[in-house]
């Protein structure tokens, strides 16, 4: 039996339904084959749930609010102005990886073509952009309890990682006056409202 129809067989065997696999990437730059992995193995896992007659979903999560983390080597130095920033929110690169291309988003551009690739093999995920999740409010209460449950959260990575967090650390990063996450403290909260300063002291 293939280790997919076995894990199929004891959600079965364990009386589950409506199931849900998931996995996700950010848009950084080109997919390699290497991104196969995570993706194909839940996309079997999700058609052994439906040989079995399950009812299953596969989502795709994108991270489309991480940050441009840094200039990469296929792009210009223009994108220097850009880094902190969601990739959802940046310009795409040109054919010499200026950022020119302004009808789709940096995310996107390098989304597209990866989506392709999947539907010419068969795998046709439910897309999520998590930029618009975080739009839409979807996440405010979870990032309430988040927050509000923030020493602890704190407490455990220090333990699992081994560092210590920064004295100002805080679990929810806003976007400062020009769009960046770099350089944002926050100062205070109440929900729903983050109090914050950036780099600008704005």
């Amino acid at each position: 039996m293939h280790w997919a129809d076995f894990t199929a067989q004891r959600f079965k065997e364990s009386g589950l339904d409506n199931l849900v696999s998931c996995s996700g990437i950010t848009p950084s730059g080109e997919f390699h084959i290497g991104h196969l992995r995570e993706i194909l193995t839940a996309e079997m896992i999700h058609r052994s749930c439906i040989r079995l007659g399950l009812k299953s979903r596969y989502i795709f999560i994108v991270d489309s609010m991480d940050p441009l983390r840094r200039v990469y080597d296929f792009l210009s130095p223009e994108y220097q102005e850009y880094i902190g920033m969601p990739i959802a929110y940046i310009p795409a690169p040109d054919n010499q990886g200026i950022p020119g291309n302004r009808d789709i988003s940096y995310a996107e551009y390098f989304l597209e073509p990866f989506l392709r690739a999947l539907s010419s093999i068969g795998v046709f995920p439910e897309v999520i952009m998590n930029h618009e999740t975080y739009e839409s409010g979807k996440f405010a209460e979870e990032i309430d309890s988040v927050i509000k449950n923030k020493e602890g959260i704190r407490t455990i990575i220090e333990e699992i990682s081994g560092r210590e967090l920064s004295k100002d650390w805080f679990p929810y990063n806003p976007l400062g006056s020009d769009g960046s996450m770099d350089g944002v403290t926050v100062t205070g909260y109440e929900y729903p409202k983050v109090s914050w300063i950036d780099r600008f002291g704005v």
